[in-house]
């Protein structure tokens, strides 16, 4: 009978001959590991340590144990290891992967940064840090760190892409697509590259580009749910309502766990009218994360488009329990209180919009219809005049200012912001208004009131 000459056989053999041969149950340790058989690689891993405790084999099983995401003895390991070389970077930066794995970024990058003052070209320790910075929102040292791989190794196609990805996020989307377009170069393969290159050109305009992107990165895989979202936004920017909500369908039932996903679906389901779909895409994002704004606002959305402004103001009240700062659920729970007719709480509530964006023409607007209906002549007017200085395309506000103007008997500026309101329209709803609207009494009979709208009307 012929005897088994594998090298796992011949380590066995000299282990059944000498117990405690070190070497064979390192080199038996190292040959399960290369084949994957984690649990055999730590069993004698952990002989060697019993035989000879040293760090380099301490840091071996550390990782093994990390692998297998057995995360408390990986760390004892790597502390082990750490006490018997504090001089070896690569120790350090085991305990960094096992802090980074379990999302204790924190003490992942103080082990990235020691390992860093050991070898401060350690790819990897750099590389990593950045990602734990990326993670806690650092992102000026997570790009300082992505750049330092660069510098040392241009080759790295996941440092380009990483890069490219807090570029986008700062939306220096010009650059974002260069570094894409690096990490593309060097791994044609990567169809998040595609994804993330994609939705930099969304951003800017070049939808066709943006297109060829996410079809691309489908192609290279089509589970990738990134990719799916990409387009649909790319759609529904196009006001493809039906062609996003497909894609969307998609992104879910690769993803099912993914929050944005149903969140943006039930959006475009609540653009499209759909009420029933919207409500039920918001209610299975609430149940994902109770905690996550977006899902009550989105669903009191939907309420407040149905006239359901008590409802509504219950859900916006529910978003704002968990995001106090949300503006537009500020401004959405203002303008239901509005239609309630319940004033101090709307007036509040705009207020408090106003101070987190003091340059929202649109609640400047919505307060100054409050004031309106309340009378306030001179507030409404105010905030007329300021939703007009802030966008002055918006016709409504030139026209209510000049109705209020021209009912205080202040013709002179009624005339003017009535030109504006002319001017900036391009639906002419605003010349049809003003033809019969007995705001405009007080100017009916005046020549001016009279030449402007003919000048209007050809």
């Amino acid at each position: 009978m012929s005897q088994d000459k594998s090298p796992l056989a011949d380590f066995t053999r000299a282990i059944e001959r000498d117990p405690g041969d070190v070497r064979a149950y390192l080199e038996r340790g190292q040959f399960y590991e290369k084949a994957g058989q984690y649990e055999q690689a730590i069993e004698d891993y952990s002989q060697v340590i019993r035989l000879d405790p040293i760090a380099d084999v301490f840091y071996r099983r550390g990782n093994l144990y990390r692998k297998i995401k057995a995360f408390e003895p990986a760390l004892a390991d790597f502390d082990r290891a750490i006490s018997l070389d504090p001089e070896t970077a690569r120790n350090w930066v085991g305990r960094g992967n096992t802090h980074f794995d379990r999302q204790a970024f924190e003490p992942a990058i103080a082990n990235y940064s020691a390992a860093l003052r050991l070898d401060p070209t350690y790819l990897a320790a750099l590389y990593n840090r950045g990602k734990c910075y990326a993670e806690i929102k650092q992102d000026e040292a997570a790009l300082a760190d992505f750049t330092a791989v660069l510098q040392l190794d241009s080759q790295d196609a996941a440092a380009w892409l990483s890069r490219g990805r807090l570029y986008a996020k700062k939306g220096v989307y010009e650059i974002a697509i260069t570094d894409y377009t690096k990490a593309i170069a060097l791994d044609a393969a990567d169809p998040l590259a595609f994804v993330g290159r994609g939705s930099s050109y969304t951003e800017i305009g070049e939808d066709t580009a943006a297109l060829a992107d996410f079809e691309t990165a489908l192609r290279l895989d089509p589970h990738e749910a990134k990719a799916y979202i990409g387009r649909g936004l790319l759609r529904a920017k196009q006001d493809d309502l039906a062609g996003a909500v497909a894609d969307f369908d998609q992104a879910i039932r690769l993803n099912s766990a993914d929050i944005e996903a149903w969140i943006m679906r039930g959006m475009f389901h609540y653009r499209q009218g759909q009420a029933e779909s919207a409500l039920a895409d918001f209610a299975e994002a609430i149940r994902l994360d109770p905690l996550d704004a977006r899902g009550a606002f989105g669903r009191a959305l939907v309420y407040a488009g149905q006239g359901d402004h008590s409802r509504a103001v219950v859900n916006f009240s529910q978003a704002l329990r968990h995001n106090p700062k949300f503006e537009a659920a500020l401004v959405g729970r203002a303008n239901s209180f509005h239609k309630l007719g319940e004033v101090e709480p709307a007036l509040t509530d705009y207020k408090q919009a106003l101070q987190l964006n003091p340059l929202d023409a649109a609640v400047f607007y919505n307060r100054g219809l409050l004031y309106h209906y309340l009378g306030q002549v001179e507030a409404a007017l105010a905030d007329y005049g300021q939703a007009a200085r802030l966008n002055p395309h918006d016709s409504a506000a030139w026209y209510n200012r000049a109705c209020l103007l021209a009912g205080q008997n202040r013709l002179d500026e009624a005339l003017e912001d009535l030109r504006q309101a002319l001017t900036v329209d391009q639906s002419g709803v605003i010349l049809t208004n003003a033809s019969t609207d007995p705001d405009f009494d007080p100017l009916r009979a005046d020549l001016r009131f009279q030449k402007l709208l003919v000048e209007f009307s050809t």
